[in-house]
């Protein structure tokens, strides 16, 4: 549904996927869109007039579950649960769209299917993905390389909400070192996980550093077949122009929890 939240309506929908949709994500123009399907379908859509913009994307061979939209908007990246990571090429010109072609696949990016998936906003070429192996990954897709995994999950991944904060005086925003890893390990990675296991993780430069939910008792479980919802927001504080972040996850118990970033 493409909705006008000034007047809170329906402008219209769109309709081609023949299965459930698991995924949007919003290309930087802010006038195209992508969605992914159980079957196993990958579509482009002009939010203005409503129409595909170009044929389905039919490259993964079992269902579509994730998006990412690379820095840029010049690719994006999708997975599923044919394990493999497929990093595309959107060709055009401003709001002008001409084709998209699959630049590179990184199979077996996983040992089982793969569900959660965020991009970077300071790195064009970094990618974090979760799958059903418990394991959360950290890839180069321009090198279709994984620099870290990161362990701690016992159960499937579910969503990510990523906090980062390059050293501006060592590494300029916009820089792209294709064939370094010297913006990602400069970054201040902070990354939220949650998974299956009932816990919402919070990892600092890579490494686990505190249990945000870990109580089965009071979260009975995140989210039937898989649909959990992790979130960072900014808030502002006041009248004045300080801002703290907040993290929300949307879960299975039909609450939606908010958490202070301090």
């Amino acid at each position: 549904n493409i909705t006008d939240f000034k007047s809170v309506k329906i402008l219209f929908q769109v309709v081609g996927h023949t299965m459930a949709v698991l995924n949007v994500a919003i290309l930087g123009n802010e006038r195209h869109f992508l969605t992914c399907s159980r079957d196993q379908s990958i579509r482009l859509w002009d939010s203005v007039t409503g129409e595909e913009v170009i044929k389905p994307l039919k490259k993964h061979r079992s269902v579509v579950a994730s998006l990412a939209v690379m820095l840029g908007s010049k690719r994006f990246c999708s997975s599923g649960f044919d394990k493999s990571v497929l990093v595309w090429l959107i060709e055009g010109n401003g709001d002008s769209i001409e084709q998209v072609t699959l630049e590179r696949s990184i199979d077996r990016a996983h040992d089982e299917a793969i569900y959660a998936m965020c991009a970077s906003g300071y790195d064009e070429n970094m990618l974090i993905t979760g799958g059903y192996d418990h394991l959360i990954k950290i890839w180069n897709i321009y090198q279709g390389r994984c620099l870290k995994t990161l362990l701690g999950h016992n159960d499937r991944l579910l969503n990510f909400a990523l906090v980062e904060k390059a050293y501006e005086d060592k590494v300029p925003r916009h820089l792209s070192i294709p064939n370094s890893d010297l913006r990602i390990m400069s970054a201040n990675f902070g990354l939220f996980s949650v998974a299956r296991d009932k816990t919402l993780k919070y990892w600092l430069n890579k490494k686990e550093r505190r249990i945000v939910i870990n109580n089965p008792l009071e979260y009975n479980y995140f989210a039937p077949y898989n649909m959990s919802a992790l979130q960072l927001y900014k808030v502002p504080a006041g009248s004045g122009e300080a801002t703290f972040k907040v993290v929300t996850s949307a879960d299975g118990d039909y609450r939606l929890n908010i958490f202070a970033l301090e």
